[in-house]
């Protein structure tokens, strides 16, 4: 889906908050929209770290039990 908030080219506080050229505004940067320039982000990382140390704290807890 096409948003701008997962996009690489999203910036806030840039022109029209992208850092591509893009010549109309998309006011709503949480809803789909049809952008020629859109590249998904791969860049999760505040979620990939949270979910990264929530593992690693239950491997410590039970890490050595075998079932």
């Amino acid at each position: 889906m096409h948003v701008c908030r997962n996009c690489t080219f999203y910036s806030p506080g840039v022109h029209y908050d992208c850092r591509e050229t893009v010549e109309e505004l998309v006011a709503d940067k949480e809803r789909a929209n049809f952008c020629a320039a859109f590249s998904p982000r791969t860049d999760f990382a505040s979620g990939g770290d949270k979910a990264a140390k929530a593992r690693d704290a239950f491997n410590s807890l039970f890490g050595g039990i075998v079932l």
